[in-house]
């Protein structure tokens, strides 16, 4: 059975709006709490210089797994990152300061654009987005969040969970969920209770993360911390 072009389009629209997990509406938060909200978002995120080295398990297209040894160090709006061998040995290093710059990378980590869509993650991760276009509200089951808003359409939700617990969904510019990253804290996180509020203390890296990637190339990276440092 032949089918016409048109019918193809159209079949082919539906498939990816069905694929797509839209962006869900939000409830704004009243205009006094949104200092307070923002700072529980911002507080997810590292400040100063820092270091960590996770066990990554990686799931790719086709059913193939892995793991290595990632190695990040976060400064500010910069990222150096390595990937290695459990024994040791470098199998990818790139760093990223506006431009991404690439020093080592053997197969199968030399395809086009793995360097550029690692920095992505990292920086989704570990880097607060700009906070020019902020809306604070709340999510139809009561979680606060945060929506950080792109100039070319793209938007992340910073969403705070109980146990002290954070997600980070990202967003294209049609609404379509592209990223899902959710964190477990190390034991009391980076939190404190004081009163109704939260207090930020020292920021503690997650002990656990886990990134899905969706689309046609869909991925995930469990990341389970070995070690970090503040430098």
């Amino acid at each position: 059975m032949r089918i016409s072009g048109c019918l193809l389009g159209i079949l082919l629209l539906l498939l990816s709006l069905a694929s797509c997990a839209p962006q869900p509406a939000i409830t704004p938060s009243p205009l006094a709490a949104a200092p307070e909200q923002a700072k529980q978002c911002t507080a997810v995120y590292p400040h100063g210089k820092w270091q960590f080295v996770h066990l990554i398990t990686f799931s790719m297209p086709g059913g193939r797994k892995g793991t290595a040894i990632g190695v990040s160090v976060i400064d500010k709006g910069s990222i150096n990152a390595a990937l290695m061998t459990v024994e040791g040995f470098t199998l990818f290093a790139a760093s990223f300061d506006g431009r991404l710059k690439i020093t080592r990378a053997l197969p199968p980590f030399d395809k086009s654009g793995f360097g550029r869509g690692l920095m992505r993650d990292l920086r989704l991760m570990f880097l607060s987005p700009p906070g020019d276009n902020v809306q604070y509200g709340k999510l139809a089951d009561g979680s606060a969040l945060c929506r950080y808003q792109a100039a070319a359409g793209q938007s992340t939700d910073i969403i705070l969970l109980p146990a002290q617990r954070w997600e980070i969904k990202q967003y294209n510019s049609k609404h379509c969920k592209i990223r899902t990253i959710e964190a477990w804290p190390q034991g009391d996180g980076n939190r404190q209770i004081s009163g109704n509020h939260q207090l930020v203390k020292q920021w503690r890296p997650p002990k656990r993360m886990e990134l899905q990637a969706y689309g046609s190339a869909s991925y995930s990276l469990k990341m389970e911390l070995i070690s970090s440092q503040k430098l």
